[in-house]
């Protein structure tokens, strides 16, 4: 998962309405919960053995404006 998903999340959980804030605060608790132990290049292993790895920016990455 791509670092900015979880910050699009984060924003999700000031902007918009009660129901998107609401839902934006579960899914960063469950991801944290899963990517608590997680260290650059590991991964969290999920229900039915799904798993999870962050991709952090790499170093001097500069993000596009987001059009949206």
């Amino acid at each position: 998962m791509p670092i900015c998903v979880i910050d699009e999340l984060d924003n999700k959980k000031y902007t918009g309405s009660d129901r998107m804030s609401h839902r934006a605060n579960q899914a960063i608790r469950v991801l944290r919960e899963y990517s608590k132990d997680l260290r650059p290049g590991s991964v969290a292993t999920l229900a039915d053995g799904v798993t999870l790895e962050i991709f952090l920016d790499e170093p001097g990455h500069r993000r596009r404006a987001n059009p949206g």
